[in-house]
């Protein structure tokens, strides 16, 4: 069931960070997908969608992250609490932000995902706190309107961050 499902989203992780062959690295997050669907387990589903997204992120694919991304997105919206929903909006923030002529549509979901960040409080993902800083802190660069916007941005996120370090909770969730 979920202990299975969780093994090989772990198991595609591990092969991906050993340099195994990408068709291995797919094939193990789509049977963790197929363990998630089978068991109706929506958080499960977040975490291989999420892991897919980073994935194809890491391998250059910013439109097949995106679409990874959309998918989390869609399912923390409809199923699952703001602390999914926060990752989600982080992870396609950052994917967004990749390309110059989406940074727009990044900073939006910049925006969302700190406030719902904020909203989640103590239960706030430290990973993704952590991820959605130093996003916002590469953005910052120039002197545009956009990095305007994400210097703005920053100091709430180095709130969270300061938050969760204070907690001392900086466990692997993502």
């Amino acid at each position: 069931g979920r202990s299975e499902g969780q093994a090989c989203r772990l198991l595609a992780r591990a092969l991906e960070e050993g340099g195994a062959a990408e068709a291995q690295v797919e094939d193990a997050f789509k049977q963790a997908l197929r363990i998630a669907h089978k068991q109706d387990d929506m958080e499960l589903s977040f975490s291989v969608l999420t892991g897919m997204g980073s994935h194809a992120l890491r391998a250059g694919d910013a439109d097949l992250a995106e679409h990874f991304f959309l998918q989390a997105q869609t399912l923390a919206k409809r199923v699952l609490a703001e602390r999914e929903e926060a990752i989600a909006e982080g992870n396609l923030a950052q994917c967004l932000a990749l390309g110059e002529s989406r940074r727009p549509e990044a900073l939006a979901h910049f925006r969302k995902a700190v406030l719902l960040q904020e909203r989640a409080g103590g239960s706030a993902s430290p990973q993704a706190v952590r991820a959605l800083h130093t996003d916002l802190q590469a953005l910052c660069g120039g002197e545009g309107q956009q990095q305007q916007e994400a210097r703005g941005l920053l100091p709430r996120a180095a709130s969270l961050l300061q938050k969760a370090r204070e907690r001392g909770d900086w466990e692997e969730d993502l």
